[in-house]
């Protein structure tokens, strides 16, 4: 910004010029009332597309009404989903999502950058009734992160809260297809759905609107990252953490 504001100062309209940046800063700090905001989640590709467009055509503005559509009905369907399973003790809602690949080892020494990484995945089911979360963990030697794991998770979780006397499951996610959104997840619905008698739901966030801890550890194995993000909560109940096991299969999943 200091850059900025030299170039486009002009000293024929302006007496006074902050002659270094600390003079800068110390203007900008005490006379304008400004604040940055550092965006917690990626960017929607649509709308940041339209934002920058300056002169959209009709078709790209019918386009983005309609994306901002469907993202307010499905922001406003999950808020329903969460206050009928927080009256309704035999509702449970739900989002899930992988968390970003979690190294090992891991930690602000310069050696580790140069080490042949161990990857962790971390699948989190999140009750949005009871804001609990289950947490599903298991490193890239034992399996994948595709479908066959989340159907794997998806069922251990239904089966575990039917026993606690859940009838009907709403599920939210994102759109990934590799993942959430293929016929191997819908194949495990149909078979839970059958063999617990419950009544699932699944629906799916709008693109670029799916927005459902580590800085400065030490990580070495993943059982470091296991521990942590056990711990993670704050307040609260503590996270319940699954570590997953596999029998060597080219289908994957865990058995």
């Amino acid at each position: 910004m200091y850059k900025l504001y030299c170039e486009w100062f002009d000293s024929n309209v302006y007496a006074a010029k902050a002659q270094t940046l600390r003079q800068y800063r110390d203007v900008v700090n005490f006379n304008f009332n400004l604040g940055f905001y550092k965006p917690k989640k990626d960017c929607c590709d649509v709308c940041h597309t339209f934002q920058n467009n300056p002169f959209p055509n009709e078709q790209e503005k019918t386009e983005f009404m309609l994306h901002q559509k469907r993202m307010k009905t499905a922001r406003n369907l999950k808020n329903k989903d969460k206050e009928d399973a927080t009256l309704n003790s035999n509702i449970l809602a739900a989002t899930f999502d992988f968390q970003k690949e979690l190294p090992s080892p891991h930690g602000e020494v310069s050696i580790l950058y140069y080490k042949r990484k161990l990857s962790t995945y971390n699948f989190t089911v999140f009750n949005m009734g009871t804001k609990d979360a289950t947490c599903y963990m298991w490193h890239e030697g034992i399996a994948n992160r595709g479908a066959n794991e989340v159907a794997s998770c998806l069922y251990d979780f239904i089966k575990e809260h039917k026993r606690k006397g859940i009838t009907e499951f709403r599920f939210w996610s994102d759109n990934c297809s590799g993942q959430n959104r293929n016929r191997i997840v819908f194949f495990l619905y149909l078979l839970a759905a059958k063999e617990f008698d419950v009544k699932i739901i699944h629906r799916f966030l709008e693109k670029g609107h799916t927005q459902n801890a580590s800085e400065r550890r030490l990580i070495y194995v993943p059982d470091e990252w296991y521990c942590l993000v056990r711990w993670a909560q704050s307040s609260g109940n503590l996270y319940v953490l699954q570590v997953l096991k596999s029998k060597k299969s080219s289908r994957g999943g865990f058995f």
